[in-house]
């Protein structure tokens, strides 16, 4: 299935896929972990496998986006954006982490 028919029909609420692989064994994921006040809404959630769980903490949430383009699409839909000249990302209704 390719990334673009794959992502349009991924609905946290739904799917208990990986995003990435499809992986029918997945970990509930966080995009702003909660450690740093991300919350449990459906637009913070998607979800994956360990090892791309495990692989987005260890790299990062931005180089996981640039990896991983189906990824990367499911944060410009939920209205996430890199902040400019610094960490962290613009969240959706204006609130930033």
């Amino acid at each position: 299935m390719g990334e673009c028919s794959m992502l349009s029909s991924y609905n946290p609420k739904k799917e208990n896929h990986c995003i990435i692989c499809g992986d029918p064994q997945v970990d509930r994921c966080h995009i702003i972990s909660r450690g740093s006040g991300g919350s449990d809404d459906e637009w913070n959630i998607f979800f994956a496998c360990r090892f791309h769980h495990s692989e987005q903490h260890q790299i990062g949430i931005f180089s996981f986006a640039e990896k991983y383009g189906i990824f990367k699409n499911l944060l410009k839909e939920r209205g996430f954006k890199n902040k400019p000249f610094g960490r962290g990302i613009y969240m959706p209704g204006g609130r930033y982490e």
